[in-house]
């Protein structure tokens, strides 16, 4: 296998030589390289919906759409992110994109962050929204 990263635009002559120690071969070619890849950028991550109003226990999903620098979007819900909530008893997020009504009553802020590394350069981004919970007492 032969591998090569390209770093300007234009045309490039190769020239292979293979040998077993035995028998040789010399081959050459051209490769046109009429446009580099750009690296994107992730610059923003945005959270749908970014507000709930939930009663106890109950469940409602979530999407994440991220924004890159070359302007396009991709939904990235089944990725890897890490969560953090203001207050456990109010809400969690006890499944990916699943946000769940705790036990108390009132207002929580649910931190979404999405870091990885795939193809793309990814930096840390982190998107908040909030969580507003109203008890209602079983029999009421």
């Amino acid at each position: 296998m032969i591998m090569w990263t390209p770093t300007a635009e234009g045309d490039f002559t190769v020239v292979v030589n293979v040998s077993d120690g035995v028998l040789s071969d010399t081959q050459g070619f051209t490769i046109k390289v009429s446009k580099l890849p750009v690296e994107l950028k992730l610059t923003e991550i945005k959270v749908s919906p970014d507000t709930m109003t939930l009663v106890k226990g109950g469940l409602q999903s979530f999407t994440v759409i991220a924004h890159y620098s070359d302007g396009s979007i991709a939904d990235i819900t089944y990725g890897f992110f890490t969560y953090q909530t203001t207050n456990w008893d109010i809400a969690r997020v006890p499944y990916n994109c699943w946000v769940e009504a705790g036990e108390t009553e009132g207002t929580a802020t649910i931190t979404v962050t999405y870091k990885g590394k795939t193809t793309i350069s990814v930096s840390s981004l982190t998107v908040t929204f909030t969580i507003s919970l109203k008890v209602i007492p079983f029999g009421l």
